[in-house]
Formats: structure tokens, sequence, C-alpha cells
């Protein structure tokens, strides 16, 4: 038998070419799939989160027939600033963290116990990549003298645990000082400071006992001192947002509080849209996503196709940047008397 000596034949160039354009060319097709599908698991991570927060809220109105107040402030008193969202910890977590709480010494004076601040999941979206601790916070210090709060002097870094969930306020509205529920949503990082209807903006006819973010005035089932029972709800449950979710902004070159940063404790100075927006959200401005953490009092999400909100019900929907402003204000109220329809 002859042996036969074949030449070794190895890829031309233009193979190697081809052969590493079809690889780029799946890359190409496959990582935003992968990518994608990683999103949606993240997004319905985010609503289940919210949903279970939804659960504690109306394990809250059973046992106490009114939903948890927004934040709680007294009138002659050591400022308190304790959130709804502190409030529903036992309804999902053991009681032994909630019962070292020493309420009546307020926010001022347990902020500094690590032991405050732990790092839970349930209040955070894992779509947001924020730090564990919200950055700088402004906290008051003096006692409240005839309902009127000196504001903040002292600011703690690094702390507060972040929250991703804030409780819906509404919008303070026309006849307060605040806006038309028809007025164009804004959308700029500047104006979030000028808005009349956002947090932080002092309304013009106010009661006594509400002189920060008035529930009466507002219109959301959260505000300070607050107290809604499911039958305020006149619009219905179903058509009523109770909370929603907002990105962690970017932070500023100065180091102090930025507007829009979140924690689950409490509002630490209701005197600033800063302190509001710790556990509190308008409706005043247009739900901003995916926009590198502009400043907001409202809300928005790191999410692609829109923010999650939680309504009385209990049911969590994803709802888009370009809602209607008069069907997303009505929304925040909880007796507006604008007839909804939920198709967005």
């Amino acid at each position: 038998m002859l042996n036969q000596n074949f030449p070794c034949r190895g890829f031309t160039v233009v193979e190697t070419l081809v052969v590493l354009g079809i690889a780029a060319i799946l890359c190409a097709i496959l990582v935003p799939a992968i990518q994608s599908s990683r999103e949606a698991a993240r997004l319905t991570q985010c609503k289940d989160r919210l949903k279970q927060i939804g659960l504690a809220l109306h394990n809250y109105h059973e046992s106490f027939a009114t939903f948890p107040p927004g934040f709680v402030m007294g009138g002659n008193d050591v400022y308190h600033g304790w959130s709804w969202s502190l409030f529903i910890v036992p309804f999902f977590e053991s009681n032994p963290f909630y019962n070292r709480i020493q309420f009546q010494n307020g926010l001022q004076s347990e902020y500094l116990r690590p032991e405050l601040h732990p790092h839970w999941a349930i209040f955070r979206c894992p779509s947001d990549g924020g730090s564990e601790a919200v950055s700088s916070v402004a906290i008051v210090t003096s006692p409240v003298v005839d309902w009127t709060v000196t504001p903040a002097s002292v600011h703690v870094k690094n702390t507060f645990a972040r929250s991703n969930f804030f409780g819906s306020a509404g919008y303070l509205h026309n006849y307060a000082g605040g806006i038309e529920e028809g007025d164009p949503a804004t959308s700029t990082s500047t104006e979030v400071n000028i808005n009349k209807g956002s947090l932080g903006t002092p309304a013009t006819k106010y009661s006594l006992f509400h002189e920060y973010v008035d529930q009466e005035n507002f219109g959301g089932i959260f505000g300070q001192n607050s107290r809604v029972r499911i039958t305020d709800i006149l619009d219905g449950t179903s058509n009523t947002m109770m909370a929603g979710e907002r990105y962690t902004p970017r932070a500023n070159s100065n180091g102090q509080q930025v507007i829009g940063d979140g924690g689950w404790l409490g509002v630490p100075d209701p005197t600033t849209a800063a302190g509001l927006a710790m556990a509190l959200g308008d409706t005043s401005t247009d739900i901003k996503l995916n926009i590198n953490g502009q400043p907001t009092t409202g809300f928005g999400s790191s999410h692609f196709g829109g923010a999650n909100l939680l309504f009385g019900d209990g049911a969590v929907r994803t709802v888009g940047a370009k809602i209607d402003p008069r069907m997303y204000r009505g929304l925040s109220g909880i007796n507006d008397g604008l007839p909804k329809s939920c198709g967005f």
C-alpha cells in the first residue's frame, strides 16, 4: 500500500474573517436578548416587592382600621419623622427590630444607632444600581414649636438605608397654591425646585396640623399625620395609587442631600423637597425613565418599559412615561372625582 502525503491545510484569512463575522453577528443578536430577559426578570421582581409592600399596608389597615401616616409630626414636641414604610415593618419582618425603636425620642435621636438601618431587599428595586445607603441626609434636631419646624442643621453621611419605594402624596392642588390637574407635566431637572405642585411647596391654604404635606390639599393616601381609611378612597382602590418606585438620583458635587433620594426609616426634614421626598412621591411632574439620575420628587424607574405603581387594591401596574398628566394626577387622588379608565 502506497503512503500518500496530503498537505495540511488550515483556514484561509477570508474563511477566518467570515467565521468571526458570523460570531459577531450572533453576539449582537444574543447579548441584547439576554440583557432584555434579565431586565424583564428584574422588572417582575420589582413588582413582586411592591406587592409585598401592598400586602403589608393592607395588613396594617386590618389591624388599625387605617393606613399608616405618611410621616409623623407633633405640634409641640421633639420632631418625630417616622414614615409609613417603617410602620409596616412588623408585617413582613420580626417584631424585635421594631420594638428596639424608641419612637418617643424621634428620628433625630435615633439615627446614629446602626441597628436601625438594615438594608432590606423588599425596599429596593433590583434594577437600581445605587448604593445601599443614602450618601447625605439632612436631619431636623430642633423641637417642633406650634407645628413649625426649624430646618435641618445636621447632615449625616452614608447611614440611612436606601429605599426605592415611596408613598403617594398626590400633588398640591391649585386651590392651595399648586397646579391644575391638567397642567402640562415638567421634565427638566431645574423645574423640580419651582414646580408649584411638588413636595416642599408650602400651601397658601392649609390646616394648622398639616402645614408641610397636608393630605387634604395634596389629595393622596399619604401625608403629614395622615390617617386614610379604605372607605375614604371614594375613587375606588383599584383607581388610586398607594405607592410607586423611583430610581436613585446621581450625587451632587457639594456632598449635600439630593432631591429624590429615599430611605424607608422616615422623613428627616419636612421643610424641604429633598427631606419630604425621602418617603413620599408626588405626581406634579411626569414619570421619568432611564435619565441618568435626574432629581425628582415624583416617580420613575431604571426600567425601560415604565415605572411600577402600587394601587389601593394591591395590584401593581407598570405605567409608561407618556401617560396623560390629567390621568396620572387623577390616579394619585383619593377623591378627585375624575372618571378613569385604567387602560395605560
